[in-house]
């Protein structure tokens, strides 16, 4: 499952987690980052989230909850149970305790949702407003009007000016910060506790009373499309767009979070208004507030706070289920890239043929090698099973597949996996920074094998012992502080449910080695898979023209079977100005 950190912004609109696989915290549910960091290594894949706007500090944060997630596959069954279960003389749910952190959820008469985690450990309370619209909720003419709107969240109101928010924050010694993802928005503070209440004045203002000041709305697209072009001049970022594009089709999944040059350039002032208007409205809002609170208290602050925020508004759409492109091959060709033919010599071992492959270059000597399948929804039992896979594989020197390519294989000088369950349907990353000693179609052979010998044997007692102990642990470490287990509760709420965050690491202690090879089986076989490979730009244009001439022999040969063989592969005989480029995927 992914996870969100503590907000590191890519410089593109989008938050990139740390890069340990095992880390489970969670706010946005999307693409995590599993590639080297900027310096001697390389930047990694982009993380489809949007970090915030602003931050007034990073100081300590006070400790919460631990704990892992437990899985709903009926959502209507667990509200059942949750009513059921309510004390009729009290607004709040059941109850919920682990590590000291007590946590019950309310629901306004606005519609408003409230989860409130009690902890007096600390003397420290944060306060996240979660919306339930993201990128999937977009019209494709304006992809991205949801991160711009976060960034106009901090441009003023009609009662306070620009900048005053990051002011008032500093003054109060406090942390502010935002995110847009997929499935939802959030926004966050962290106050001691005896001044925690200024942050739900400041969001009630800012959902009721946004300005969207015509000057200040123009600035800031100009200051989303620079981030758009500083993301898109990573060549990780540009090769995990393009599968990513294969993978989702013309599900809105596909988009990137930031949109589009022209979908950015496209957004007037009345559509952002129009979306603020719809999407940031108490009923389309989950508060969550943790720490050194008491819950009576938060609820009759949250509601005098937001009394004249309340409005009736149509509710979003819903996206429509995602149902992966990777059923036959696509007929596109992305800008920037070419279709690619299968590597010379075919792996020894093979799952199903690779139909859906890019290739694109790119100006260094960076060999990569982006992955991905369709995956598993948020909470789904196949997302537990999936979180054995990307640890068995890729989470630490001793991992399988970590071992056998860069350890001791030389293959390659990093490889990472990435279990990406999102609200409608996930997907299942992995990236790999090949070697000068390996060629692509060695690489692949040898990353399905390590996939194979999971689908074919399941993992070992140890392999699964040894995985779980890191998902447990990986889940304490992620859930120290109390935004930590603020995001978690929120981001989980809007996906699935806010009990995944207190479960202790139930869901995946019942998670068996056959369940685990029966994921492997189903969803990760290079037959479903999406491949790209981003190389130096001389080698990218060698594997063009040795292609070209490839077709070319094959029609004066009059073989027409030959040429369609070819073609199917991926390759046409007016790709190869293309191929040579390095121009950022815009689909």
């Amino acid at each position: 499952m992914t996870i969100e950190p503590n907000h590191q912004s890519n410089g593109d609109g989008r938050t990139s987690p740390a890069s340990d696989p095992s880390s489970r915290s969670r706010t946005q549910g999307d693409r995590p980052a599993a590639a080297p960091t900027s310096g001697a290594a390389e930047s990694g894949p982009p993380e489809t989230a949007s970090s915030g706007s602003s931050s007034a500090g990073s100081g300590p944060r006070g400790s919460c909850a631990t704990g892992s997630r437990t899985a709903v596959s009926d959502p209507a069954a667990s509200d059942a149970a949750d009513h059921a279960s309510r004390d009729p003389d009290t607004p709040w749910s059941e109850t919920l305790e682990r590590g000291g952190c007590r946590v019950a959820e309310t629901t306004l008469a606005s519609g408003m949702r409230l989860i409130v985690g009690e902890r007096h450990t600390d003397p420290i309370v944060a306060v996240l407003v979660f919306y339930g619209v993201g990128s999937v909720h977009e019209p494709a003419e304006i992809a991205g009007v949801s991160h711009f709107l976060e960034h106009m969240m901090f441009k003023g109101t009609k009662t306070v000016g620009k900048g005053e928010v990051d002011r008032l924050t500093a003054l109060l010694g406090g942390q502010n910060n935002a995110f847009t993802g997929k499935d939802h928005t959030g926004y966050w503070f962290e106050f001691a506790s005896d001044r925690w209440t200024q942050a739900l004045a400041i969001e009630a203002d800012r959902m009721a009373n946004l300005a969207l000041d015509p000057v200040e709305f123009e600035a800031e697209r100009e200051v989303v499309l620079e981030e758009l072009a500083m993301g898109l001049d990573d060549p990780w970022r540009a090769i995990s767009q393009d599968v990513e594009t294969l993978a989702c089709g013309d599900h809105p999944y596909g988009r990137p979070i930031i949109g589009t040059k022209e979908s950015v350039e496209a957004i007037t002032r009345e559509a952002m208004y129009a979306h603020y208007r719809s999407a940031y409205a108490p009923s389309n809002a989950t508060v969550v507030v943790c720490g050194d609170v008491e819950r009576d208290d938060v609820l009759a602050q949250v509601a005098t706070a937001f009394a004249d925020a309340a409005r009736d508004v149509e509710p979003l759409p819903t996206p429509e289920p995602f149902e992966s492109a990777l059923v036959a091959p696509p007929d596109v060709t992305l800008a920037g890239t070419s279709p690619a033919a299968e590597p010379a010599a075919e792996p020894a071992l093979r799952s199903g043929p690779v139909a859906h492959r890019v290739r694109r270059t790119w100006p260094d000597e960076g060999h990569r090698l982006c992955i991905v399948w369709p995956g598993a929804r948020c909470g789904d039992v196949d997302d537990f099973a999936l979180d054995f896979v990307q640890t068995i594989l890729t989470t630490g020197r001793n991992a399988t597949m970590t071992r056998a390519l860069v350890v001791d294989g030389d293959l390659c000088t990093y490889v990472s996996t990435a279990n990406d369950a999102r609200a409608h349907g996930g997907l299942f990353w992995l990236f790999a920074q090949g070697s000068n000693a390996a060629g692509e179609a060695q690489l692949e052979a040898s990353i399905e094998a390590q996939i194979l010998r999971l689908a074919e044997d399941g993992p070992t007692a140890a392999e699964m012992e040894r995985a779980m102990g890191i998902l447990v642990s990986g889940d304490a470490f992620e859930s120290e502080g109390v935004s930590d287990v603020a995001e978690q509760l929120g981001g989980f709420a809007l996906d699935a449910d806010w009990r995944i965050a207190l479960d202790g690491g139930e869901r995946h202690r019942a998670i068996t080695a056959d369940q685990v090879r029966d994921v492997c089986r189903r969803l990760l076989p290079f037959s479903r898979a999406a491949v790209g490979w981003s190389l130096p730009a001389e080698e990218g244009a060698s594997a063009s023209e040795a292609v070209d001439t490839a077709i070319g022999a094959a029609l004066d040969a009059g073989d027409d079977a030959g040429v369609e063989a070819i073609e199917e592969g991926g390759f046409d005989d007016d790709a190869s100005d293309d191929r040579e480029s390095n121009d950022p995927v815009t689909s």
